[in-house]
Order: structure tokens, then sequence, then C-alpha cells
């Protein structure tokens, strides 16, 4: 049952007292926290966009689903927020494209063409492609700037939809003849279509394709222009996928980025938790500077994970510079009734350490002997996110029977 919110506004204005694991050193002084932000999912319908936003597309970690901003995937019913997994067709596809160079013919870049983070050109899509310039979702070795187009491909797209902008300068192959570009695809063998054209003659033009070689990440493809005409290229026009690309299914993930951000504080989140092989949900936090920095030197606060195929049990991780991925920083803890009874997930956030709890009651603090760049990213505003992912690098197999699952949250609160 939902406590009544001005009544949690009165208890969250006592002391919060809160044991720490004994490291050897005094206490902190126990702060006097007041509610800064929260949702209570009191409203019917679509998202409170004053303090959500949708991150839809392509996840990470070799996940199965899509993201959508459907209400079949999130909604607000009944006094709680519902993110549901559904087995089916998603409505869209996204890749993500980035800087353009010019290469000699040892493959070495003569020049710059696109970079997408300064003076960007106005992008054109046509027969059912969408593009957008976006913070780059999965910064890498491969590709670590902070600005990259998202390429979506709606179902029923033309097997030609693409975008196309117009250059200033136009391109001129006919010596260094080479060019590449940044290419993230969910799966492997897509074809990437480039295209040089003639602005005011359509019918002068060259293209080339490529095929993507990896899954779930950033790689550089190369075309190769050398039998181009002698045209005036100062049109480029970019295509994925001849064809229909589909996932399997689809959930939602939403977020406060750019809404509310956020440095130290107490989270509360109120869920009650879906169940089946594969599903992994999650209730987390991530550096607001995550678009200049990247991953993991943003840090990241997972309050919460849960993995249908380990049922009976929750996590809770931090990543830092020092330690990511499969990080050292991490707990596992028993609950129970977790897919038919709410929890309080929550966690405490102090300029020296963060401390996880389930049901108000602490099973794992981090606080680092020595705080530097590399163990304590944890300095800087961070924003909340809570999806319901399927499969993946965590969630595993999925259970070949799965049709739909959801995950229930009452309430998320933000007291500092």
């Amino acid at each position: 049952m939902k406590i009544h919110l001005c009544l949690f506004i009165m208890i969250a204005t006592l002391f919060i007292t809160c044991s720490k694991e004994d490291d050897g050193n005094n206490p902190e002084p126990e702060p006097t926290l007041e509610l800064v932000w929260s949702d209570e999912f009191d409203t019917d319908g679509t998202i409170d966009m004053s303090k959500w936003g949708f991150d839809t597309g392509v996840p990470n970690n070799n996940e199965a689903q899509i993201y959508t901003a459907d209400q079949n995937n999130t909604k607000v019913e009944d006094g709680v927020l519902k993110i549901t997994a559904i087995r089916g067709e998603a409505s869209a596809v996204e890749y993500y494209f980035d800087e353009i160079n010019l290469l000699n013919s040892a493959g070495d870049i003569v020049s710059e063409i696109e970079s997408f983070e300064v003076n960007t050109p106005t992008l054109n899509d046509f027969d059912g492609a969408s593009t957008r310039l976006i913070n780059n979702p999965d910064i890498s070795n491969e590709n670590p700037t902070s600005r990259v187009v998202e390429f979506t491909k709606t179902v029923g797209a033309n097997g030609n939809a693409g975008v196309w902008w117009d250059r200033n300068n136009a391109v001129d192959p006919s010596v260094n003849n080479k060019i590449s570009l940044k290419t993230w695809s969910p799966k492997t063998g897509v074809v990437v279509r480039f295209k040089l054209e003639n602005a005011m003659d359509g019918s002068e033009f060259h293209e080339v394709d490529a095929r993507t070689t990896v899954a779930n990440d950033w790689e550089t493809l190369t075309f190769d222009f050398s039998n181009a005409p002698a045209f005036n290229y100062d049109r480029m026009v970019v295509f994925f996928d001849q064809g229909t690309t589909n996932a399997t299914y689809t959930s939602g993930r939403i977020t406060t980025q750019n809404i509310f951000d956020f440095t130290y504080g107490r989270v509360d989140a109120r869920a009650k938790l879906p169940s089946g092989g594969g599903v992994w949900p999650a209730i987390w936090m991530l550096g607001a500077n995550f678009g200049s920095v990247g991953w993991p030197a943003c840090g990241e606060i997972d309050i919460m994970e849960y993995v249908g195929n380990n049922p009976g049990k929750i996590s809770s991780a931090l990543h830092t510079p020092s330690s990511f991925g499969a990080t050292v920083n991490y707990r596992e803890k028993s609950i129970s009734n977790e897919t038919t009874a709410f929890h309080v997930f929550s966690t405490i956030w102090t300029q020296n350490s963060i401390t996880f709890l389930l049901d108000d009651v602490e099973y794992y603090t981090y606080s680092p002997p020595t705080k530097n760049n590399e163990t304590w990213p944890f300095d800087k505003d961070q924003f909340i996110i809570l999806n319901l992912a399927l499969g993946g690098t965590l969630g595993g197999t999925i259970d070949p029977n799965f049709e739909t699952a959801t995950m229930e949250i009452d309430y998320v609160r933000v007291y500092q």
C-alpha cells in the first residue's frame, strides 16, 4: 500500500540512522534529509515528461530487446509505473554512425569530412528513416567521441531508406579515394551504403556498399571510391540495411537525464520485480557527464539489479575506472517474494561512501581507502534510470516460452 506522500515528507525530515560497516573510522555525522524530488506515479497514462524522458533504441550488453516509447512497454496504471517486456516485433531499429574521413590508398587519414561535433550539417531523412544527433550511447576505444548520428529505420520503411546532407565544400575522391565511416549496428552483416552525389544533378553519383562485421559495438568501415567518375560531389547519403530488420522483443527504459540530476542524497524506489528466465530489471544511476567523459569515467551506481534466472537474489554494484564491467565493487543480497510483493530498494550517497539497503536494512557499503578519479567518480551529478532488459550479459538465456513480464514501481524518491 502506498505511503501517503505528506506523511512521508514529515518522516523524511527526521534524522535517518544508518549503521555503517566498521572500517575503524569515526562514523559520519547523520544528515537531516528532506524530500527534494519524487514521482508517486498517481496519474494514469504516459509518464510525467517533466520528470522523465524515454531512452529508446538498441541497448548495450548484448540485450535482446529494443527500447520503445510505446505505452505497451511503459505506462502508469493503478498508481504504479509499469515497464513491460513483450515478445513481438519492434516498431523500429536503431543504428548509429559518426566520423567520416578521407583516406589515402594506404588507409591513412588525409582530411576530416564530418565529425558531427561542431558545425553539424542539416540532416534530411527519406523513405522511412529518421535521424538525429545524440550523445554517443556506447563510448568505446573505437569511438570515444561525444556526439553521433542516430539512424532509426521503421518497420515498413523502404529498403533504401536513408539520410542526406549537403556540403559547402565538395569531396574529391580522385587522388585520395577511400572514405571511412564509423558505424554501430545491433547485428553483423548489415549493408551500409555510402553515396556521393551532385546536389544539382541527382543523376551524377557513385555509391559503395560495406557490411558490418561486429554486433553491438562500434567499428570503422572503409568505402573505396577509386572508380568514382569525376563529378562535383557536394552531397552525402548514408543508408543502413537494404531490407527490413526487426527485434523479437520490446521493452521500456526511462531516465531523468537533463531533467533532474543531483549530487549526494538518498534514493528510495519501491518496486515489485518481474519473473521469468532472461528478465533483467534495473534501478540505477549514471553520471550526468557521461556524454563528455564516457563510461566508466562518469561512474555508475546500480541500486538494484535482478536476474530472473537467479531468483531469490538481488545485487548492487559500483562501476568506476578502477573496477568496471565484472566489477569487484559488488554485493548480492537474498530476497523473498520479490515477484509477488513490493520491496524498497535504496542507496545512501555521501561525500565518502555509498550504502545500499533493502527494506531499510543495509547490506553493502562502498568507501574506497583512497579516493581519486579512478576509485571515486561520485562527486558530480548523476541521473536515475529505470529499465527492464531481456537476456544479455547478465540476464542470460531467455525462456523460449517467454511472452511478457512487468516491473511495477510504486514510487521513486530522492532526499538530500
